[in-house]
């Protein structure tokens, strides 16, 4: 199973669902062939149902999935999810699904037989999605965020809150843990014990009492000795 949360520059974890074992062990193939340094498969299944307990288990970045299958068709997955937070590749050998696939925000569509070029073609746009992606675990499932859109992750004891967009997420990871998967973007810093930041949303600071305004009207304390790596990943203030 993956780490709780996952980071871009990790393998990408694939589940195949599909109920010809032929067209598996081609996919399979190909992906070994022309994604290993991406892709890792983690689990197959050939109908929904068993698909559906994979993803459960796995937590995956990618679902291939193909349309036509029996007792549930690949569209009647999504309804076993209150919320995708992988991405769908449809596999199938009718174009006709082509638009109907797209309106379920699959990030792509791919024609059996599958050429080479266009499977790589998809999970090159996976991994362009995912560079700004994590995924992080609260009480009974992952929230999967856009890690642009953080503005402040607030230390609560064993937990942290997430303000990410116009929400206030509650996860069950403390503070260092989630600042460990952030090392490497360079606008977030750690400006209190209390405190990790995004520099991208800072809307002012008032250096008397050591405090900044963020987007979304949220105030946060900072320590005075951070204030100058503020200051400098912030010329414009």
């Amino acid at each position: 199973m993956q780490n709780a949360l996952f980071n871009s520059k990790h393998m990408l974890k694939a589940i195949i669902i599909e109920d010809e074992e032929g067209a598996r062990n081609i996919l399979k193939f190909n992906l070994k062939q022309h994604c290993a340094d991406s892709v890792e498969i983690c689990g197959e299944a050939a109908d929904v149902k068993d698909g559906v307990k994979l993803i459960n288990a796995y937590n995956p970045d990618i679902v291939f999935l193909d349309i036509e299958m029996p007792n549930y068709s690949g569209f009647e997955l999504l309804d076993f999810f209150k919320e995708i937070n992988f991405e769908i590749i449809f596999i199938t050998a009718y174009s006709s699904y082509a638009l109907k696939a797209f309106e379920v925000s699959a990030i792509d569509y791919l024609l059996k037989p599958i050429e080479p070029e266009r499977l790589v073609e998809s999970i090159e746009k996976v991994i362009e999605k995912k560079l700004d992606k994590i995924s992080i675990p609260y009480i009974g499932g992952y929230y999967s965020l856009t890690v642009s859109k953080i503005s402040v992750i607030k230390a609560e004891r064993a937990y942290s809150y997430i303000y990410h967009d116009s929400e206030k997420l509650l996860v069950s990871k403390n503070l260092s843990k989630i600042e460990q998967f952030l090392i490497d973007e360079p606008n977030f810093i750690r400006i209190h014990r209390s405190y990790v930041i995004n520099t991208d949303h800072i809307i002012s600071y008032n250096r008397e009492n050591h405090t900044l305004k963020m987007e979304g009207d949220i105030t946060v304390k900072y320590t005075k000795d951070k204030f100058a790596e503020i200051k400098k990943k912030l010329k414009r203030l």
